[in-house]
């Protein structure tokens, strides 16, 4: 209809990109229905996960792509759980290590440590993939990379690092740890604020940000990803997850050293 309106009054096309929805059924796959009660209220499940956890379930669903998407409860808290409280974590570990000022970084200065230049590639990886993504008007696309990085701050960078964030190998190496993660979650704020506009801010005021708001800043530029470090990381899991299958096969608890 905009499209017959704009052409027939001005000749030409009221707009150059569209997105356009698809359905929000319920679980069931039925229409949702105030009469049948097939949905939980939206701010019951804003109230127990947070709107991030509400808004990301459907930027990264079928739904914004036109196609209908069965809502079901169980999708949030499974943002909530894997996306939210994990970075959240990683949040309150920063707070609790942070002594330094950083103010706003559009880089850092050395990458000397291999987790440091690991995590930063992944980084610039997850800008380049969300840039295009949002150039396309592919919203789901523009945040599908997210929960994976999430996965890889949390897990392998932050558990990694909880040493050199400690200061327990030497000032010089909790320095540059300390730099990195400020400059990944000031990033990564930038990154997340179309799809978790507050706990973008959270971190964004956390980690120094200068601006009066992250929804006031410009987006980050892809940097220079390294891709070796990016292969030697995944090569080094495997070995970690087949390690670990082993000791579940053999019943042997994580815990216990090996010989």
């Amino acid at each position: 209809s905009l499209i017959n309106l704009g052409v027939g009054l001005f000749d030409k096309a009221p707009y150059k990109h569209v997105i356009v929805n698809g359905l929000v059924l319920a679980e069931s796959g039925k229409k949702l229905s105030k009469s049948e009660k097939n949905y939980t209220d939206p701010m019951i499940l804003v109230e127990k996960y947070g709107a991030d956890s509400v808004r990301y379930f459907l930027l990264n669903s079928p739904v914004v792509k036109g196609e209908s998407v069965e809502f079901h409860d169980m999708g949030v808290e499974e943002v909530y759980k894997k996306l939210i409280v994990r970075l959240e974590n990683v949040a309150s570990l920063y707070e609790m290590y942070k002594e330094g000022e950083f103010g706003e970084l559009l880089e850092i200065s050395s990458r000397a440590h291999i987790l440091d230049r690991w995590i930063v590639s992944r980084l610039h990886q997850l800008v380049r993939d969300s840039t295009k993504g949002y150039e396309n008007c592919a919203l789901d696309e523009a945040v599908r990379g997210v929960e994976g990085f999430i996965d890889d701050l949390s897990v392998w960078y932050t558990r990694r690092s909880r040493d050199r964030l400690k200061g327990d190998t030497g000032e010089e190496d909790r320095v540059l740890a300390e730099e990195t993660l400020t400059y990944v979650l000031q990033t990564l704020a930038k990154v997340i604020a179309p799809s978790m506009p507050f706990l973008a801010e959270r971190l964004y005021k956390i980690t120094g940000g200068t601006s009066e708001s992250v929804h006031l800043t410009a987006w980050p530029k892809e940097g220079a990803v390294d891709e070796k470090s990016i292969s030697d990381m995944n090569q080094t899991r495997d070995i970690v997850s087949n390690g670990l299958m082993k000791r579940i096969e053999v019943k042997i608890p994580v815990r216990q050293p090996l010989a």
